[in-house]
């Protein structure tokens, strides 16, 4: 009796399973609590937060998977290891796409332990992010440098790199920052990533005395910032290179 009662609970966690993937919430729902009348397992506990994840209850999803995390440790050293792998990306993924990237990294560098391919790099460049909003700009850049796509019109090639530029800038490693700025601008000025990699090179320049290609770069970088704060920053390092260059300030209208 037990073993047909173990056998429908795997039938129903399968059905609310493939229910999850398609979309169909309520329904996997439904088929989830009938698993769990044949007992709770790692695997319902798992499930239930990744549809808490996807229902958007994100509060939620993250104290469930903290608790998996917690409770079913000893599943690293079984052969459902990848299920505790796979809760730990779950959550590193949640916090980092909810701005928490020091909590982040923890469960993030535990998933990639076992990740490889295309999702390996992701986790990656997620983790360089982590490391540079904690001002770890070694660990960042090793890590960003472990995301580059093989394929430099990959999208994630121009994020990966602009990020790059910035651990080398806070590093003061003004070659390197030249290079990997160079390399992120987006061939479509219009696109955000153009401006935020013109401004960077500007400040390169400048650190390195070449205060008339400083000047072009934040020029060229206003003409296509919209954000007011961006904006200011620039006119602050134009007003700090007439200085250099012994220019007149720019009269404001």
């Amino acid at each position: 009796m037990e073993s047909n009662d173990t056998d429908k609970g795997i039938l129903l966690l399968n059905q609310a399973n493939c229910l999850w993937r398609i979309g169909r919430l309520e329904d996997a729902r439904r088929r989830l609590r009938e698993a769990e009348r044949s007992g709770s397992t790692p695997f319902t506990e798992f499930l239930d937060a990744c549809i808490c994840v996807t229902e958007r209850k994100s509060e939620e999803a993250i104290q469930k998977l903290r608790g998996f995390l917690t409770r079913h440790a000893a599943l690293k050293q079984s052969e459902h290891y990848r299920v505790y792998f796979d809760a730990a990306d779950e959550l590193g993924v949640l916090l980092f796409n909810h701005g928490r990237f020091a909590d982040a990294i923890g469960p993030l560098e535990q998933a990639l332990t076992i990740t490889e391919g295309d999702h390996r790099k992701t986790l990656c460049f997620y983790l360089g992010v982590c490391y540079f909003k904690a001002e770890r700009w070694d660990s960042a850049e090793e890590r960003l440098i472990q995301s580059l796509p093989d394929d430099h019109l990959d999208p994630w090639w121009l994020q990966a790199q602009y990020y790059l530029g910035l651990c080398h800038c806070a590093n003061r490693r003004w070659d390197a920052a030249e290079y990997s700025l160079s390399q992120c601008l987006p061939t479509d000025r219009s696109e955000p990533l153009w401006a935020l990699a013109q401004q960077q090179l500007g400040i390169v320049y400048f650190h390195r005395g070449a205060y008339v290609k400083a000047k072009m770069a934040f020029e060229v970088s206003e003409l296509f910032l919209d954000d007011a704060e961006l904006r200011a920053n620039s006119e602050r390092w134009l007003a700090a290179i007439r200085s250099k260059l012994d220019l007149p300030e720019q009269p404001r209208f």
